[in-house]
């Protein structure tokens, strides 16, 4: 509503209600002939001063004087038998007005989920972030403002690659390949994190300016009972103002009209009026009123449109998330065939590498390979990059909960949001990281069995590899669980 942030007010929004309340009371007393007296309670006109006042709004009590000059509109009471039903007619129909921008998600939940997938691009990024330093207008940083340092972890996998290339066995030439395809594809896995951040930072956002929002509205109600039943320094101003492009002569009043003459040559009303305000015009407040009740409708329509504004942001927010989601699932795994695919989130597994049955498929024979190379690509894949991979997906995992989304059903897409969009999204992804992690430590154990083949330590290779297929083999299509005989309910107790 307005460019200044109040959210940081946010918490004593009940508070700030309970005020409108009581605005709302005490404009129905003024505009009856009320007013506060130098005890703190309302007299009217005529009352002794030993006569006991009227306790004020807000006190808890409620005085059974009645006030018969109280007209209400269509669908309130006509009369209201006392003040006292005043004040509870107030407390009945204002609060529930605000109370769907009550206990909105707090903006620095979803600022630290962001922190975490923050974490999980530490990991996948080869390259790293450098922001502009833009701020948003919460103050927070921007998204695009916060830095992250590369991982240079990842380059191993083109030193892997460029090792294997040299082996010249056709096993090692497919992995090769293979691995030379990972830096594109860990590079869309952290372009589809990047995505997942910036979607945490529009929620921030959305709740950062709805708890402004709120706030503003509830002190703007405020000032608008206050100013119920009388007329401002803008009112006068707008009147005067059509007055003036009127430009009507005198002849049109008859109070005016010249006794003498023709009316048409009068001097203008404008003439006539002086601007004893100096020009100066008041902000106007877009919930003022004449009547309290005008007032109340005026919030309720501003509490809808929030409520419309909110799905709308957040109806854009899931849709960026299911389309994430969406092209994740859609994209194929990177070529085999050593092509950049600009599409892929998962490496395709080399069949080649599997297949091999011997040192043979992997090393030609006749090339002297340093055995300390096998073991040192081994572990390069599995215990530097898997483990990067599997910390980014723990990142992500980290920030994938429903902690600090809910809210009020009106507000937003629905009770929790984005919230089911997001975790999807957040899943795939983590879905694909994972499968690359589980991809270099099955090639690394594939090295190991070449590398105690070659140290002469195990010389069962064959068997080495097989077994190594068959985790994958059963990773693939898991055996279903065994069914095992129903439950067997204690004797005596109530089988809930």
């Amino acid at each position: 509503m307005a460019d200044e942030d109040y959210s940081g007010e946010y918490w004593r929004m009940t508070a700030l209600i309970d005020e409108v309340v009581e605005a709302a009371c005490r404009a129905v007393l003024w505009i009856n002939g009320y007013y506060v007296g130098e005890d703190g309670t309302y007299r009217s006109q005529g009352v002794p001063d030993d006569y006991p006042g009227i306790p004020a709004p807000g006190t808890g009590q409620y005085p059974d004087e009645p006030l018969p000059n109280y007209v209400g509109p269509d669908g309130y009471p006509q009369e209201m038998p006392s003040i006292g039903d005043i004040y509870r007619m107030m407390e009945e129909q204002i609060p529930p007005i605000f109370e769907p921008l009550l206990d909105l998600p707090h903006p620095g939940i979803f600022e630290a989920k962001a922190d975490d997938v923050k974490f999980a691009l530490t990991k996948l990024a080869s390259d790293g972030s450098r922001g502009s330093g833009n701020e948003s207008s919460g103050g927070s940083e921007a998204p695009s403002s916060i830095d992250y340092e590369g991982n240079s972890t990842l380059a191993l996998a083109s030193d892997v690659a460029q090792t294997l290339k040299t082996w010249q066995g056709g096993a090692s030439q497919a992995f090769s390949t293979y691995l030379n395809l990972f830096t594109v594809v860990v590079s869309n896995q952290a372009l589809a994190a990047e995505v997942l951040r910036i979607t945490l930072y529009e929620e921030s956002e959305l709740f950062r300016r709805l708890q402004s929002d709120a706030v503003e509205l509830a002190y703007k109600a405020a000032d608008a009972f206050r100013g119920c039943g009388g007329i401002t320094v803008g009112d006068v101003k707008a009147a005067m103002s059509v007055v003036g492009t009127v430009n009507t002569v005198l002849g049109w009043f008859p109070a005016f009209k010249p006794i003498t003459g023709p009316t048409g040559t009068a001097l203008s009303v404008t003439g006539l009026l002086v601007d004893t305000f100096g020009g100066e015009t008041a902000e106007p407040n877009d919930l003022g009123a004449r009547a309290p009740y005008d007032v109340i409708e005026k919030i309720r329509g501003a509490v809808t449109n929030l409520q419309d504004r909110s799905r709308q942001v957040e109806g854009d927010i899931e849709k960026s998330l299911t389309n994430l989601r969406d092209h994740i699932s859609a994209a194929a795994p990177a070529r085999t065939d050593g092509s950049a695919d600009q599409e892929s989130f998962r490496l395709a597994r080399p069949s080649e590498t599997y297949a091999a049955t011997g040192t043979a498929d992997f090393i030609t024979p006749g090339v002297v390979v340093n055995k300390d190379n096998i073991w040192d690509a081994a572990d390069y894949l599995e215990k530097d990059i898997g483990y990067e991979m599997k910390e980014a997906a723990q990142g992500l995992d980290d920030a994938n909960s429903y902690n600090g989304w809910s809210r009020d059903a009106s507000i937003g897409t629905g009770s929790t949001g984005a919230a089911s969009e997001y975790s999807a999204a957040s899943i795939k992804l983590e879905e694909e990281i994972g499968e690359t992690a589980k991809e270099m430590k099955w090639a690394a154990q594939m090295l190991r069995a070449v590398w105690e083949d070659v140290n002469g330590t195990d010389d069962n290779i064959s068997e080495d590899f097989g077994r190594v297929r068959n985790r994958i083999e059963k990773y693939d299509a898991p055996p279903p669980l065994p069914v095992g005989p129903p439950h067997m309910v204690h004797p005596g107790l109530t089988p809930y």
